[in-house]
């Protein structure tokens, strides 16, 4: 893995642990995905776009590649995708959500900044953000500063 600064933005970091996740996840996606097109179309007597989830038609790009441009583009961690395929998992199993071509974009979308979000989020306490507003830095009456 290459190691970079969190801030650093201005450089795109390939990880070579990024493809197999990649590969793997559109694969399912994309097969789950047909699987609940046929269903849609063959025993639910056709009814397309019934849940609030389904776009009006199927995006132009695929989710290998949307896949692709999400790990160039938003520096998370190969984790994020597992994490994301176990929220959709949870989703259509608790709510009873059927994964099709209409809705599998939103889906994957909504779930990768949700595992973003809960897994390569940088944030500091209230403590770290307020002292160089209020206090000096040289003022010796405060403890010094941790990460908390």
């Amino acid at each position: 893995m290459v190691s970079r600064s969190k801030y650093d933005k201005t450089k795109v970091i390939n990880y070579p642990s990024y493809n197999r996740y990649i590969v793997v996840i559109a694969q399912l996606l994309t097969s789950l995905g047909r699987r609940g097109d046929y269903y849609t179309l063959n025993v639910g007597q056709g009814r397309k776009g019934s849940t609030v989830y389904d776009g009006p038609k199927c995006p132009p790009i695929s989710i290998e590649e949307y896949l692709n441009r999400w790990a160039r583009y938003s520096y998370c961690s190969p984790e994020t995708f597992v994490l994301a395929v176990m929220y959709i998992d949870r989703l259509s199993q608790m709510a009873s959500v059927l994964i099709t071509s209409l809705n599998v974009h939103r889906l994957l979308l909504t779930s990768l900044v949700i595992a973003a979000k809960v897994r390569d989020d940088v944030y500091f306490s209230n403590r770290v953000c307020l002292l160089p507003v209020f206090f000096s830095p040289e003022d010796p009456s405060l403890p010094p500063l941790s990460n908390q």
